[in-house]
């Protein structure tokens, strides 16, 4: 542990100014960039539901409702509340999709693998260029 600390410190010494401030400035660039793109994000109004690749259901997220799909592993079970999504049971292995949680956002999703389940937030989505200009 004590070497490791001096090993430290000594590329501590080595760097100039210079190199501080350059690795000062892309630690803030690169957490402000993290926060300009997520605050951005559109609310959603409906999301699409696809499996096997062919598009099943369009639903709008206003519209609270519960909806079972079957995938190609079995059925996954789907609550829209409050404007959100979220996948509540699949009958996949690792379960991914439940631990994925609610979206609400234009172009999140939701993607179960192994049961070719996907739901797509569905909204006008702004363009990258202009949320960080804006």
């Amino acid at each position: 542990m004590r070497s490791n600390q001096n090993n430290f410190k000594s590329v501590i010494k080595l760097l100039t100014t210079g190199d501080k401030l350059l690795v000062a400035m892309l630690i803030i660039l690169g957490i402000t960039s993290i926060f300009a793109i997520n605050k951005k994000r559109l609310p959603g109004e409906t999301c699409s539901v696809e499996v096997s690749g062919e598009k099943t259901h369009h639903l709008k997220l206003s519209e609270n409702q519960n909806l079972c799909v079957e995938g190609s592993m079995g059925k996954t079970s789907i609550q829209i509340k409050d404007n959100k999504v979220c996948v509540t049971h699949s009958d996949c292995p690792e379960k991914i999709c439940v631990r994925t949680g609610w979206i609400s956002n234009v172009g999140q999703i939701i993607v179960c693998v192994p049961n070719k389940v996907v739901i797509k937030i569905d909204g006008e989505k702004q363009d990258f260029f202009n949320v960080i200009t804006q």
